[in-house]
């Protein structure tokens, strides 16, 4: 192989490594003065960390450039191995700052990798919404779900349920009031004390006007009952009263009992069987004449019958097997062949 003239890295004629091969200079590699490549006079590029650059030799680039040389850069035998004592640092160590690195680091800039102005954009639709959480930077907020909606139309029927609930029982009330203002003064009658502005009663004289006067229990007091009057039969005022009818606390007529239990496919509970008592309703009234006092007729109301032991549905309890009361049907039934 030929050598390298002159000693030069080529591989010109006298191939070969020189003598003692690649080895470090005296002081290492980029100590020596213009670095590599440098040549006396040319000015010096600053290197990757060294104190010098690897500068052009005078006149710039020779015609053709910096291209390989016939050859191509070739190992040498034996490989680029390392310089005997490897690749030391350079006498003195490293420079102030280290190698390449500029003064305090490669630290955050003053207050951090903050947002830029107006944030970080978001993708579009977000992240999913999860949970109960809050939405983070431009996110949309989490919209509601399908179930959630239904539970709101489900909560604005309840709230509208109730504001109708609260309207009846609000008008329930200012008719009772009405009702204790216009006959109120009559429920003395069901206690033998007539009403002087009251109608005298006079068989001959139709048609009779009936205001009803009942109390749930026998300690309880009068007060006035006016839907259990049929609503042709009913007086409009005190002075158009001839008749009072007045009705006792409702009494239950034993029918037996009926015991229930529950099942689970198809087998009785244990412990779950309860007993009842059927019963039908019963209410004593009495016609009395407004005027006086007087009591004129009385006679007994039955209501309805009660719900057979097996003719019901759901889970069973004591107003299960109760019949109802005596409303206004049996109360014109008893009237029309008395008030003619």
């Amino acid at each position: 192989m030929a050598g390298n003239p002159g000693g030069g890295w080529g591989n010109g004629p006298g191939g070969g490594q020189p003598p003692g091969g690649f080895g470090q200079g005296p002081g290492g590699f980029g100590s020596q003065p213009g670095g590599f490549g440098s040549q006396p006079g040319a000015p010096s590029q600053p290197g990757f960390g060294q104190a010098q650059g690897f500068g052009q030799p005078p006149g710039g680039q020779p015609p053709g450039g910096f291209g390989q040389p016939p050859g191509g850069f070739g190992q040498p035998p034996g490989g680029f191995g390392q310089p005997p004592g490897g690749f030391g640092q350079p006498p003195g160590g490293q420079p102030p700052g280290g190698f390449g690195q500029p003064p305090g680091g490669f630290g955050q800039p003053p207050g951090g990798f903050g947002q830029p102005p107006g944030g970080f954009p978001s993708q579009q639709g977000g992240y999913p919404p999860q949970g109960f959480q809050q939405p983070g930077f431009n996110q949309m907020p989490p919209q509601p779900s399908g179930s959630s909606k239904k539970g709101l139309f489900i909560g604005i029927g309840v709230v509208a349920l109730l504001g109708v609930c609260g309207v009846v029982v609000a008008m329930g009330m200012a008719a009772k009031k009405k009702e204790r203002e216009t006959y109120g003064a009559l429920n003395a009658v069901c206690s033998g004390t007539g009403v002087a502005g009251a109608r005298m009663y006079n068989p001959a004289t139709r048609p009779h006007k009936v205001v009803g006067i009942a109390r749930s229990s026998p300690a309880s007091t009068w007060d006035t009952m006016m839907s259990l009057i049929p609503s042709a039969r009913r007086a409009t005022n005190v002075a158009d009263t001839d008749v009072v009818a007045c009705f006792e606390p409702p009494v239950e007529i034993p029918l037996g009992t009926c015991e229930t239990w529950q099942t689970r496919n198809g087998r009785r509970v244990l412990g779950s069987t309860r007993t009842y008592p059927r019963v039908r309703q019963t209410r004593v009234i009495r016609l009395v004449s407004a005027q006086t006092g007087v009591q004129l007729q009385q006679g007994v109301l039955i209501g309805g019958m009660p719900t057979t032991c097996n003719g019901y549905s759901g889970r069973a309890s004591a107003s299960t097997f109760r019949g109802s009361l005596p409303g206004a049907d049996e109360v014109e039934t008893y009237l029309a062949p008395l008030l003619q």
